[in-house]
């Protein structure tokens, strides 16, 4: 296998990886934001890493038009990784918010921890001093 064809390879299986995240995004529950992070994390970043170290350990095996395919393609993905990436921090920050609020409304602080009266009327529940 020449070098232009295992770095198109590579692009090829990160691009697999990657599309394979995107589509676990379109149902964005708990597992499936989680299974969209494992494969950018096992299928797509080893590849491109693979991929950066073999455009940058033997140059002169790849021809200019290679060479600029490759750079294109591979800036593509990484764009496409980067908005994943965002868009799994948000969701992370969203179930954290919303973990929060939950443990607010029930009557404790994200640690446990009971709330006092206090803010536990600022979250929305309201006392019933009457027997």
């Amino acid at each position: 296998m020449t070098p232009s064809s295992s770095a198109f390879e590579l692009l090829r299986l990160t691009a697999c990886a990657v599309s394979a995240a995107e589509s676990c995004l379109q149902r964005p529950v708990a597992q499936r934001l989680n299974d969209a992070a494992q494969l950018l994390e096992a299928g797509a970043l080893p590849p491109l890493q693979t991929l950066t170290a073999l455009l940058q350990g033997n140059p002169a095996a790849f021809s200019p038009v290679e060479r600029a395919s490759l750079l294109e393609a591979g800036a593509a993905l990484q764009a496409r990784i980067v908005r994943i990436g965002r868009l799994l921090d948000g969701a992370a920050q969203l179930h954290a918010a919303w973990a929060v609020e939950i443990a607010a409304r029930r009557g404790y602080s994200a640690e446990g921890v009971a709330l006092p009266l206090s803010v536990l009327r600022s979250a929305g529940r309201h006392c019933n001093l009457q027997a």
